[in-house]
This record gives C-alpha cells, sequence and structure tokens, in this order.
C-alpha cells in the first residue's frame, strides 16, 4: 500500500507490518508485529496471518485469520466488531 508518495506499507503471513518510509535520500523501516502487540498473535507465539490491507482514513485496515479485520492508527492496533444482520 502508498498512503503517501515517500510511504510504502507491506504487511506478512507472520503478522508483521512493515512501515517504509524515504527521509531525503534514507530508508526508514518499522514494523509492528507479535512482540509488539498481542493482537497480531493467534495463540502465544503463534502469529497471526495478515491476508489484505487498505489504507482508509488515515489508518490501516487489515484483514486476518483469526480476529476478522484491525485497524491500526500510528502504533495503536484496536479490533473492528463485526456485525451480523439477521
Amino acid at each position: 500500500i502508498n498512503p503517501k508518495p515517500d510511504q510504502v506499507i507491506l504487511t506478512s503471513l507472520e503478522g508483521v507490518i512493515f512501515i517504509c518510509s524515504l527521509n531525503g535520500a534514507k530508508t526508514e523501516v518499522k514494523t509492528i508485529g507479535p512482540k509488539d502487540n498481542p493482537l497480531l498473535e493467534i495463540a502465544k507465539d503463534s502469529p497471526l496471518p495478515i491476508t489484505r490491507a487498505i489504507f482508509l482514513d488515515n489508518s490501516l485496515i487489515v484483514s486476518t485469520r483469526g480476529r476478522g479485520l484491525l485497524k491500526i492508527t500510528d502504533r495503536e492496533i484496536k479490533e473492528i466488531p463485526l456485525r451480523l444482520t439477521q
């Protein structure tokens, strides 16, 4: 995903989010993973697979195998509750 001209966000099936930014001629890579936030784990020492990602309203929305949707804003991660309608 390319939310800004100088930024790229990548995700992995191992529950890691890579935020890559250009700062002049220098490239910075920040990561958020299971060691940083328990919502990126299915169980202890078992990473949460991230399957899809979109950037919406200054937040990264990711779909996962095991937790549904997560919303990531800066370094804060929240589950997005899914409502079932009948």
